[in-house]
């Protein structure tokens, strides 16, 4: 069933309660040299460190008791793994979470110290990765949790609820694409609560997978984005490609050079940290790439984590599990 801005706005009690919302931060010397006001969402500042445990949370009160006695099982980017670890930990269920095995050490040690059960699968096989999935999850009874989907579309649609109101005469709002649930939960939000506001979707030049819809995907060459790599294993979503694609009002690509412009002005302005996917919808305004309409603007900071350190797999049990340390929550 597709969302709607009524599901959205249903989720926000309990999101409240687990989660909270972010801030919206602007810096005058930025607005100075652009000539207007630009609100920046921080969604770096969530849980995981991006906008992704707000769908995990409307998932997890939607299931069962018994269902979240058994735990859940997930495989996916570092930043839906993150945040499926955390919202585990803060919904206490016991979470698996299938990751490759060259994953960076501080992804590792963050799904750890939330009691995540870290199992790994070679890097370079995705079909691997989903046997592994599979098998744990029949095995054990778990529950399978995808990165898109319904409750990935309401969850995101939040991110645009929350700000529509901190900022009340919005004009624009300005998002990064990847599988598409923040465009399309944000872009369903705008229409259903605040149809003058503008609702516009960025993705990299070279970006291979901008969304899952054929006809919403933003596509260049044959190479993806040495900046935002994590747009280029964005998981189809259909539903939410087939969302954005009908209710964004604008979609426009950026370089690899403004990205990069972009998350350096988030470190030195903002004093915020920005990977470069989640660094798209500044990069967008900067590079002039996108020239809004007159009135306030905003773009979400949609993720803040940048993982620098090389691979490194921890001891692994003969199941291909991580060896905890000892004193590690479990």
């Amino acid at each position: 069933m597709t969302p709607t801005v009524h599901d959205i706005e249903a989720t926000l009690p309990v999101l409240r309660l687990f989660a909270g919302g972010t801030p919206v931060h602007h810096c005058p010397e930025v607005d100075q040299r652009l000539g207007r006001r630009l609100f920046v969402k921080l969604e770096s500042r969530q849980p995981g460190g991006s906008f992704k445990v707000r769908g995990l949370i409307r998932l997890l009160t939607g299931l069962p008791q018994d269902r979240l006695d058994r735990g859940v099982i997930g495989r996916g980017r570092a930043n839906f793994v993150r945040a499926l670890g955390w919202a585990g930990r803060r919904y206490g269920v016991p979470v698996t979470a299938v990751v490759p095995d060259d994953a960076p050490a501080s992804l590792v040690r963050d799904l750890l110290a939330c009691g995540a059960r870290p199992v790994f699968h070679p890097a370079r096989s995705p079909r691997t990765a989903e046997a592994l999935l599979a098998e744990r999850a029949a095995c054990h009874g778990l529950t399978v949790v995808r990165p898109g989907g319904r409750h990935a579309i309401i969850g995101a649609g939040t991110v645009a609820w929350e700000m529509l109101r901190q900022v009340p005469d919005l004009a624009t709002l300005i998002l990064p694409l990847g599988s598409g649930s923040l465009a399309a939960g944000s872009a369903l939000v705008a229409r259903g609560r605040r149809r003058g506001v503008r609702v516009v979707g960025v993705a990299p030049a070279r970006s291979l997978t901008a969304s899952s819809a054929p006809q919403h995907r933003i596509a260049a060459g044959t190479a993806g984005s040495r900046q935002a790599r994590a747009l280029d294993s964005a998981d189809p979503d259909p539903m939410a490609g087939e969302l954005a694609a009908r209710l964004l009002d604008e979609r426009v690509t950026v370089a690899d050079e403004d990205i990069a412009r972009a998350v350096g002005v988030y470190a030195r302005e903002y004093r915020q940290t920005a990977e470069p996917s989640g660094a798209l919808a500044l990069a967008a305004v900067l590079s002039g790439r996108f020239r809004p309409a007159p009135g306030p603007v905003g773009v979400v900071l949609s993720g803040g984590n940048v993982m620098t350190d090389p691979g490194a797999r921890p001891a692994l049990t003969a199941g291909g599990e991580a060896v905890r340390a000892p004193g590690a929550v479990s």
